[in-house]
This record gives C-alpha cells, structure tokens and sequence, in this order.
C-alpha cells in the first residue's frame, strides 16, 4: 500500500492501522477511518469522511463471488486512504484500491454544503440531503466515537 501523505507521523498511523486485523464489527472501514480523521486533524491536515452506500468487493479466491456492502474510507490532502482490508484480508478478498465504490458521499464536505444552501433550492431536497446527513452522522458514526472515547 503506497501513501503519498508527507506527514511522517501520520503515515506511520496509517500504516498502523492497515496492519490492524479487520473485524467487521469491531474494527471495520468504518472504524478505521474514524480513526485516521481523528488524527489528521489532530496533527492539522485536511481529512475528510467518505462513505458510500454500495460498495463491490471482489474475492481472489474460491468462491470468487464479490460481496456487496457500504463502506467508508478518507480523502486526506485530496488523496484516498482506504485500510479497510489488512494485508491478510487482501489476500482473499482484492486490495483496498480494488474496492469498487458507487456514489460516495463526503460527509464532511456535504455537512458544509447543507449550511450553505440557498432558499431558492427545492425544500424536499434541502430536507432529503439533512436526514441522510442525520442518519449517517447520528446512527452510523455517532455510536462508533463514543465507544472509542470510552
């Protein structure tokens, strides 16, 4: 896995986290990229939150049939970092880089959009784009940094 961020401290973090186990209910994309935001922010780098609803990832091995599920991972600087998988689960599924992602949401950039809308946007959608931002902020991620903060 190569990354591009110049921050030494936070590439050691992210390749600290990659080589951590993949549970998926207890330390998923999900956590992880918590995770990493955490820290580029702590250390003043741009990160943003991206999640995706439908993701498709392909296994190498026997039975070759790809799973489907949501699945989140960072831009920071402007560049993806996806540990979701560690390197033994990269050997039976695909590399992270492989994971095919359709229709991802930056939450953090959509959060700063939703306070910039104009009145003259339909209200439906205005009222669409806040409940999903709700639910994922609320029911998804909301849950996951309390019980890493305790």
């Amino acid at each position: 896995m190569e990354i591009v961020v110049e921050n030494t401290k936070m590439k050691e973090f992210i390749d600290e986290v990659y080589h951590t186990p993949y549970l998926l209910f207890t330390n998923n994309c999900m956590h992880k990229s918590i995770k990493i935001v955490e820290k580029a922010r702590g250390l003043g780098l741009v990160a943003n939150l991206v999640f995706t609803p439908i993701s498709i990832v392909p296994r190498h091995t026997f039975p070759y049939l790809p799973i489907i599920l949501p699945h989140c991972y960072v831009m920071l600087e402007r560049e993806q970092v996806n540990v979701a998988q560690d390197p033994d689960m990269e050997q039976i599924w695909c590399k992270n880089s492989e994971v095919i992602c359709i229709a991802p949401l930056d939450i953090s950039e959509t959060r700063r959009a939703i306070h910039h809308i104009s009145l003259k946007e339909n209200t439906l959608i205005t009222l669409g784009k806040l409940t999903l931002i709700w639910i994922i902020e609320n029911i998804l991620i909301s849950p996951l940094l309390r019980k890493q903060n305790t």
